[in-house]
């Protein structure tokens, strides 16, 4: 079993050395034959040791289809190229907590339906930016997002790409790790509205709690210059860290307190 186990495991890492998804359209049907023949084979003492190769092979040829499958099964989810530039209605949840930045807010969004004929993807990731006034100012345009409310939007989205730079963060990458098929930026629209103050899901809950705690800390520490670090302690939120600081933790080698040992600190002080 546990020959056959990391054989699946083997599968699942090998695709991930692939230049590009095995096409998989037949591929399954190949399965249950082979199950079928391991079990004859075993049924002979004489054959036993190739049945229980084919049996690893079957568990290596699963793994690897069932990776290829989810992969193509998230990469299904994205934003179509033809909705890409437009402007689209969509209502939806905001999921977690609303980031603050210069420009504006940063949010993720989890669409319950978009316009007519419109296939938007389940989560977006959206900028909400300030209007800059005629000396290049920011001024307080953005609303003050709250996690688990529904909103009505106008939006517009592309695809999720990024910067391919060797050793660097891969940020298409987290955005398919964390499921978000677009990203894009509210437009000015009166009809941008607030419909719901809170929407009840276990998630959206927990994602109030984290945030409410977040303000509390925020306003207990003003601007001390280890309130993102506390916040990120607390309740996991790290892009409370400002960037600066993170190069710090980067270069000093220590940036693993914050991602690892950050959840080990807030549990023994949960506690």
């Amino acid at each position: 079993m546990r020959l056959t186990i990391l054989a699946f495991c083997l599968g699942v890492g090998f695709l991930q050395t692939m230049p590009e998804l095995p096409s998989i359209g037949g591929a399954w049907v190949l399965l249950p034959f082979a199950a079928v023949g391991a079990a004859w084979l075993g049924a002979s003492p004489g054959w036993r040791r190739f049945a229980s190769l084919l049996v690893l092979a079957c568990a290596f040829a699963f793994g690897l289809l069932w990776a290829a499958g989810r992969a193509e099964q998230r990469l299904a989810g994205r934003l179509a190229p033809s909705l890409e530039g437009t402007d689209l209605r969509v209502t939806g949840v905001i999921a977690d907590l609303p980031q603050t930045h210069e420009r504006g807010l940063r949010f993720a969004f989890d669409v319950e339906r978009a316009q007519a004929g419109a296939r938007v993807p389940g989560r977006l990731l959206l900028n909400w930016y300030g209007r800059a006034d005629d000396e290049g100012e920011r001024t307080a345009t953005v609303p003050a997002l709250r996690a688990g409310e529904r909103w009505s939007l106008t939006v517009r989205l592309k695809r999720p790409h990024g910067t391919a730079n060797p050793h660097a963060f891969d940020y298409e990458l987290w955005l398919l790790e964390e499921g978000v098929g677009a990203t894009g930026y509210v437009r000015r629209d009166p009809g941008n509205r607030l419909l719901d103050a809170f929407v009840w899901r276990p998630g959206f809950a927990v994602a109030r709690l984290r945030e409410i705690v977040r303000e509390r800390i925020r306003q207990s520490l003003g601007d001390a210059p280890h309130a993102g670090v506390i916040v990120a302690l607390a309740v996991g939120d790290q892009r409370a860290i400002p960037a600066a600081q993170w190069q710090v933790f980067t270069r000093t080698g220590v940036n693993h307190l914050m991602s690892i040992s950050g959840l080990h600190i807030t549990m023994v002080a949960g506690l």
